[in-house]
Formats: structure tokens, C-alpha cells, sequence
């Protein structure tokens, strides 16, 4: 049975509330159950972490302090302020040749 049908709050044929609902063969439907507490527990600290690897990607990994808003030819990038003194890339030792603002 489709999921459409759990979310009707009035009937299509003669638009009265919805009081109970059952299946074709007479048995009630219930209503769909949040997640346990454990589950929701894992769920919010799986998104913490991908959250905190997010903020991580984005840090300049030579200061530690600003985000990252210039990147290099080769891919990797630093904050402004790093970039400024790079010569060579930190990560692949890449000549930096031009240094792109991306935010």
C-alpha cells in the first residue's frame, strides 16, 4: 500500500474528516512510528561527524583558524592570509603559478 494514503486527512469522495483508517481487507492502519530514541540518537550523532568533516574540509590546513577562500592550479587550497606566503602548494609541493578567490 502506497504511503499517500496514511497522509489523507479527508476523504477524496465526500471530503469528511478522516476519523480511523483500514486496509482494504478491514484491519487498521497505523500511523507510521518515529524512531526509536537509539536510532535517532545514532542518526544525530552520524550527522554531527559528517557535519564536523564538513567544517573540517573547508579549514585552511596551514593556520587552523580561517576557512579556505583561495584555491591553487592544483587543486588544493588555504586561507588568503597562508596563501600569500606559499610559493609551493603545502599539500603537493605544486608551484603556485595563480591563486583563485572562490569565496
Amino acid at each position: 500500500m502506497g504511503s499517500c494514503s496514511l497522509k489523507a486527512k479527508r476523504c477524496l469522495s465526500c471530503n469528511q474528516e478522516i476519523q480511523q483508517k483500514i486496509a482494504a481487507e478491514g484491519a487498521p492502519i497505523n500511523a507510521p512510528t518515529l524512531m526509536d530514541s537509539t536510532d535517532y540518537q545514532d542518526r544525530v550523532r552520524s550527522l554531527e561527524n559528517e557535519l564536523r568533516a564538513m567544517q573540517d574540509d573547508r579549514q585552511c590546513q596551514i593556520c587552523m583558524e580561517r576557512n579556505k577562500n583561495m584555491v591553487f592550479l592544483c587543486g588544493h587550497g588555504a586561507c588568503k592570509e597562508c596563501s600569500e606566503r606559499l610559493t609551493v602548494c603545502h599539500i603537493c609541493r605544486f608551484s603556485i603559478q595563480n591563486r583563485i578567490q572562490i569565496y
